[in-house]
């Protein structure tokens, strides 16, 4: 996907990129983590946010991670197609 496909994903879906338009709407906290960077620095971001929501602040109770496929997966659509 091509820089100017990311700054119109980005745009049109506030929703899911802005974390005070996720937190208002979805009553979560939601980042997104480019999955395409290099492994160290896939590491790093995974144990940070790993370890700034994985407990509560005050009581130390385990928390969860959510973690959302947004990828397509074609073998579904092209199995779907072929039953036409």
């Amino acid at each position: 996907m091509g820089i100017d496909a990311w700054i119109a994903l980005i745009n049109e879906r506030q929703d899911l990129f802005d974390p005070e338009e996720s937190k208002r709407i979805y009553q979560c906290d939601a980042y997104m983590v480019e999955l395409g960077v290099a492994p160290n620095w896939l590491v790093m971001q995974t144990a940070y946010w790993s370890g700034l929501f994985s407990h509560q602040r005050e009581t130390f109770l385990w928390k969860g991670l959510l973690q959302i496929d947004l990828g397509k997966d074609l073998s579904v659509e092209t199995a779907e197609a072929g039953h036409d």
